[in-house]
């Protein structure tokens, strides 16, 4: 091992893709570029707007969770909110993937 990886974790190319994904994804049409550009985009939207409002849920549960007399089922309430919104994110993660393959299949 060099470097502390294991095996593996080598032979990616320069911009972080191995070689025969590089080469996939050449093959794909300026239209279909675009468009899993637009949908990753959109994603990435997506998932930092569910993550913020995800990390402002988790500040709100420590500080339930640091008060004097907790509020037991308000914190089993709040912790149910934070498991919706990583299913949600979970769910639109796989909407995107269904959306690129759409959008692969079309040309």
């Amino acid at each position: 091992m060099m470097g502390g990886y294991g095996p593996g974790m080598m032979g990616l190319g320069y911009d972080g893709y191995a070689p025969q994904w590089r080469a996939g994804v050449q093959r794909l049409t300026d239209r279909q570029r675009d468009r899993l550009r637009d949908i990753q985009a959109e994603q990435h939207e997506k998932q930092f707007e569910l993550m913020r409002e995800m990390q402002d849920r988790q500040r709100e549960l420590y500080r339930m969770q640091l008060a004097d007399e907790p509020d037991y089922e308000a914190i089993k309430k709040k912790s149910r909110e934070i498991g919706d919104l990583q299913q949600k994110m979970a769910e639109e993660r796989i909407e995107a993937h269904k959306r690129m393959e759409k959008a692969l299949g079309a040309e």
